[in-house]
């Protein structure tokens, strides 16, 4: 049976996961009648933001009807190996909006890093997946150090960008680009307290909520 504090924290988490897909199944629509393609990665950034929670979030629905949970190596899949593509699109619509110039060699530079990520990533999961992590609780993944590194390099990404966006869209007349910025900047900024809280800060019930 699961305790409180994971009840909490399973809920806090489909909550999290639910926000994050209506907003960005809501901003991709947009790109039908605006026909911008800022919208639609955007979009699917937000939504890409969810996954890190979601195996927790199905582990709730599988504890609660069939005392089961998703084995390790598909929650590490799910969280790890699905990472760079919202960051990809991210990394899209930033360079379209700012180092234009040098979108070409920022995306491949980061497509060279990420497939060299996701081919150590599965040789170590097939090899031992405990060389990924281990599992504190049903809701609470402990990675090893290398993994650590590669989501705080995915969560300065996401933050130093979601930053430097936000201050290029304050300069625009436009309302719009900055509402979007503004929006960016709380995503981010949320996905990133959460995501550090859930590296480095260990199983202790007055953070389940903060962070998710």
């Amino acid at each position: 049976m699961l305790e409180l504090v994971e009840i909490l924290q399973g809920i806090s988490c489909l909550v999290y996961v639910v926000i994050c897909f209506i907003l960005g199944i809501k901003i991709s629509l947009k790109y039908l009648r605006y026909r911008q393609r800022d919208l639609l990665l955007v979009g699917i950034t937000w939504m890409g933001l969810a996954f890190p929670w979601i195996p927790d979030t199905i582990n709730l629905f599988l504890i609660l009807l069939f005392q089961a949970t998703l084995s390790n190596a598909v929650y590490f899949i799910i969280v790890l190996a699905t990472l760079p593509v919202p960051l990809f699109c991210w990394l899209i619509a930033f360079t379209d909006f700012r180092f234009k110039k040098d979108q070409k060699i920022i995306l491949l530079v980061y497509l060279i890093i990420a497939i060299a990520f996701e081919i150590a990533f599965f040789i170590l999961l097939f090899q031992n997946v405990r060389l990924i992590g281990r599992f504190l609780g049903p809701f609470q993944p402990e990675y090893m150090l290398f993994i650590q590194l590669y989501l705080f390099a995915i969560i300065a990404v996401f933050f130093i960008t979601g930053v430097l966006f936000f201050i290029q869209s304050m300069t625009s007349e436009s309302r719009q680009v900055k509402l979007r910025g503004k929006l960016i900047l709380v995503a981010f900024f949320l996905f990133t307290t959460g995501a550090i809280f859930e590296v480095i800060v260990p199983f202790i019930p007055i953070f389940v909520v903060i962070t998710r």
